[in-house]
């Protein structure tokens, strides 16, 4: 498990969803196999891109990975 400091300020919940979208699935799928709403997944991603300082989610995925938040 990756301790705070080492995830960014990001929650395991935001890694969780932006790993999801990073493997290819669609803010829709990640809402349904997560049991959340589609509009929380865009406010955990909102958070992501703000936390990350960037304003795409793609650029997202890619600060993440280079990180080594997300695989």
């Amino acid at each position: 498990m990756l301790t705070p400091a080492r995830r960014g300020a990001l929650s395991a919940r935001q890694i969780e969803i932006l790993q999801m979208l990073a493997d290819g699935k669609s803010p829709k799928e990640v809402a349904r196999q997560l049991r959340i709403s589609t509009q929380t997944v865009k406010n955990h991603l909102a958070g992501v891109r703000q936390a990350l300082g960037v304003r795409k989610t793609a650029a997202a995925a890619a600060v993440a990975f280079c990180r080594g938040l997300i695989q």
